[in-house]
């Protein structure tokens, strides 16, 4: 779906850089690893920040580098810029030449949702997921209704920085336990 221009959004996943932190490969060797289908290179995974003003990452949020699906053109350069941040915090948890997921984020915490005529906040990438959604959704249908053409792929149109309503988020943690 994703090669034929739809755009296919889920959510990273509520446990930090990789749920057990253990490999997927039965060796269960101490990894970060993505959560399934936010591996798979033709969805786009969706991040949770907070804080509206200042956009902070949040601590629950997932991600991680794949294992499998090596790092794609549009992220080189944001991707060596942030393995070499690193040094050596990290080192071993993760593929360096894996593509980073996720590509994007939304507000995750205190959204508000109606459930059985009940007001109530929730927190989460399933709040973030279904705002990145509606936004992608928002703009499709702008763009149709514009005869600007049929959808594209979705993910590099939207990691490059200086694109109008594209910002980068520079704090906040993510939490991580080895299991």
């Amino acid at each position: 779906l994703g090669l034929r221009g739809v755009s296919v959004i889920f959510a990273s996943g509520d446990t930090g850089v990789g749920s057990a932190c253990q490999s997927n490969d039965g060796k269960k060797t101490a990894r970060f690893t993505l959560n399934f289908p936010a591996t798979r290179p033709y969805v786009t995974p969706v991040r949770g920040t907070y804080a509206l003003d200042s956009e902070i990452e949040a601590a629950f949020s997932s991600g991680a580098f794949s294992n499998y699906f090596v790092t794609p053109p549009y992220q080189g350069n944001t991707t060596k810029a942030y393995i070499a941040k690193l040094g050596n915090s990290s080192k071993g948890y993760f593929t360096t030449s894996g593509r980073g997921d996720p590509d994007v984020s939304a507000q995750s915490v205190r959204c508000l949702i109606e459930s059985q005529d009940h007001l109530q906040f929730l927190y989460g990438m399933s709040c973030a997921a279904p705002t990145f959604a509606a936004v992608i959704s928002n703009l499709n249908n702008k763009a149709f209704s514009a005869g600007e053409g049929k959808a594209r792929l979705l993910k590099p149109l939207v990691v490059f920085p200086g694109h109008p309503g594209i910002r980068r988020y520079h704090s906040g943690t993510v939490s991580w336990v080895l299991g």
